[in-house]
């Protein structure tokens, strides 16, 4: 990353974060904050910054926050860190004031429980590098003191604790609980994960974190614990959250998670009662409940009497919802009649509209139906957007038409409509037809055509490449996207990194046994790992003779 400004910036209301093998520079560094700027209560924590280098920066990794704010960073850990030039390796920083002259005011940002572990030496280059650590004292009642102080690094790696006035005053660093989001997101124990949500109910950090609802309504609705979702997500709609209407939407959501399709409506039909604002958002996050739910006689109630009832007006997202939806379930005429009802709230189809239809026609073997709507789209002024050119891409493939794929490809090169147009799932679809049809030499023409335009492979591209490789029997092809794509720790399936080195070891040549080696030994490296009986199959196959 090279920026002009911090290459990476954690705000407020953020935690359970890995940042790990960036490189930044030249820029401002890796930074957390700023933090309670203008009084702002803000919260961060469980955040690791591991294997980053700096190169030429102007920081490393710091953490700064206003004075007069409020609220708390902590369980941060730096690790495995490399700088090269960088001019502040470490600031912790509560005075952070970008201007001439800030005014002067109690109270700051509690700073607790960093560690910084295995770090390179900060003396790099022969010169002295600086590092700072500024801390408001007694932020609390008694304004504010600075210490300045160079650190070392032994110094500093065991620095854990509070830049807050009992830590300043002992010198001592204090214990911290493990974060409530680490604890909810380790716990597998439905009851105790149930009562361990409840007990942390009101936290902040809890009750704004989206992922940590998902995962723990999604595993108690695993576990079959309905009654326990119910209870946490009625409780939270009594909290002052429960006025803003993204909130509810997000709780009518998470009942669609859950398939508790009858208290997602509820809780939309019932917004008043907890002073919330209804408006078409929080009506369309219903309907796609209900969509998925795939009840038609209350999709059919929802969608032509509640709006009325509620005073809501649709858009043409409502429409899309359901249209969508019926195309999913293969209820085409229903979609088609959900279409020509748009009409009557002054609504006109969209590229979406046409982009769900063509793609359920062209998957129902409807082609002319297909190439018709496509017709009409661009009669009606509606131009396709990518999504809908690879729908049309897809069929071309599917039915051995590759060639016609490549044409539409080719045409969609000149009218570079935006700068993504078109894109890596339009490359990767063709090459695949292409190696579908045993033309290896295509597939690398337009992989080339891919990259000249300046895209980069992604995991995709590589497995298809790699496995039809290995199928042609081209072992030294497929063992250079093998590398380049482990190397960017994208890994092909098992079968096909199998595949493949056991055809360099077929080969018997030495050469091609040490690439096979060398496969494997990346292989190691994956992360998360490929379970032992995998790695044993893989050294097995590299062991033959």
């Amino acid at each position: 990353m090279e920026t002009g400004d911090d290459c990476i910036a954690i705000n407020g209301c953020t935690s359970s974060v890995l940042i790990s093998r960036v490189t930044c520079g030249p820029g401002h560094g890796i930074s957390i904050g700023s933090l309670g700027h203008n009084g702002k209560y803000d919260e961060v924590e469980g955040i690791q910054v591991d294997n980053c280098t700096f190169i030429k920066t102007q920081n490393g990794v710091r953490i700064k926050s206003w004075q007069g704010g409020a609220g708390f960073a902590k369980n941060i850990v730096f690790s495995n860190i490399n700088f090269k030039l960088a001019d502040n390796p470490v600031i912790i920083d509560q005075y952070y004031c970008p201007h001439k002259k800030c005014d002067t005011k109690v109270g700051a940002v509690e700073v607790s429980d960093v560690k910084l572990v295995h770090w390179t030496p900060w003396n790099v280059g022969g010169e002295e590098r600086n590092n700072k650590l500024e801390v408001q004292r007694d932020s609390a009642v008694y304004g504010f003191g600075a210490v300045h102080r160079n650190l070392a690094a032994a110094a500093f790696s065991s620095f854990v604790g509070k830049s807050s006035p009992a830590s300043s005053r002992a010198g001592k660093p204090s214990s911290v609980d493990e974060p409530a989001l680490v604890k909810l997101k380790k716990e597998r124990d439905p009851e105790k994960l149930f009562n361990l949500f409840k007990a942390n109910a009101t936290n902040k950090v809890v009750v704004e974190n989206r992922f940590i609802f998902e995962d723990t309504v999604s595993r108690l609705a695993g576990a079959g614990r309905l009654d326990y979702i119910e209870i946490l997500l009625e409780h939270q709609k009594t909290l002052p959250q429960g006025r803003r209407e993204g909130f509810i939407i997000r709780i009518i959501m998470l009942y669609g998670r859950a398939r508790m399709t009858k208290h997602a409506v509820n809780t939309f039909c019932d917004m008043h009662l907890y002073g919330c604002a209804r408006t078409v958002k929080s009506f369309n996050a219903a309907l796609k409940v209900l969509t998925d739910s795939r009840d038609l006689q209350t999709i059919d109630w929802f969608l032509n009497d509640v709006p009325g009832r509620f005073g809501i007006v649709l858009d043409a997202y409502s429409f899309n919802i359901v249209i969508k939806g019926f195309c999913e379930m293969g209820l085409l005429d229903k979609a088609f009649l959900v279409m020509a009802g748009m009409g009557t709230w002054g609504l006109a189809p969209d590229v979406f509209t046409y982009t769900s239809l063509i793609e359920a026609c062209y998957k129902s073997n409807w082609p002319e139906i297909a190439n018709g709507l496509w017709s009409r789209m661009l009669l009606k002024g509606c131009l396709p957007n990518i999504a809908t050119f690879n729908v049309r891409i897809q069929f071309l493939v599917n039915k051995g038409r590759t060639w016609d794929a490549n044409k539409l490809l080719d045409f969609m090169r000149r009218l570079k409509k935006s700068p993504e147009f078109p894109d890596e799932i339009t490359y990767n679809l063709v090459i695949k037809g292409f190696c579908k049809m045993g033309n290896l030499k295509m597939a690398m023409y337009v992989y080339s055509a891919f990259r000249s335009e300046g895209y980069k492979p992604n995991q995709k591209i590589y497995q298809t490449l790699i496995h039809y490789f290995c199928e042609a029997r081209e072992f030294d092809m497929a063992y250079n996207m093998c590398k380049q794509s482990m190397e960017n720790n994208w890994y092909p399936s098992v079968g096909t990194i199998n595949n493949l080195i056991e055809g360099l070891v077929r080969d018997g040549k030495l050469e091609k046994l040490d690439k096979a080696k060398h496969i494997y030994s990346l292989s190691l490296k994956r992360k998360p790992p490929f379970n032992p009986v995998q790695i044993e199959l893989m050294k097995s196959i590299v062991s033959r003779k």
